[in-house]
């Protein structure tokens, strides 16, 4: 379908097929088009502070991480905290940003 096309044409950017590559692909990709902030909902379980459910200000990417791919930082009442953006939910954004970390979710997820 088409958002299998919009997957498929980030991650064959990458220059080598190793799972790494492309979470740098989806990286610089994440970096080059998202907007901040925007609001979303934590929708996978967390072990910290920030609980499922939980609504949040998605204030910027921090960095990539090995296994939980990008990280960003989001703001919930009593502080910032940095969650994988996988976990994340758009609720309030424009539409290319939502199918965009949809897209990256679904990726993620099926890797």
């Amino acid at each position: 379908g088409e958002q299998g096309k919009r997957i498929q044409e980030i991650v064959s950017r990458a220059q080598d097929h190793d799972e790494f590559a492309v979470f740098r692909t989806w990286h610089a990709y994440l970096e080059e088009h998202l907007v901040f902030p925007f609001a979303a909902t934590v929708v996978e379980y967390q072990r910290g502070p920030v609980r499922q459910g939980a609504r949040v200000k998605v204030l910027d990417i921090t960095f990539l991480d090995e296994t939980y791919g990008t990280i960003v930082a989001v703001k919930q009442k009593d502080g910032v905290y940095e969650l994988p953006l996988c976990d994340l939910k758009v609720t309030d954004a424009d539409v290319e940003i939502r199918q965009l970390v949809e897209d990256y979710a679904v990726w993620f997820a099926n890797r």
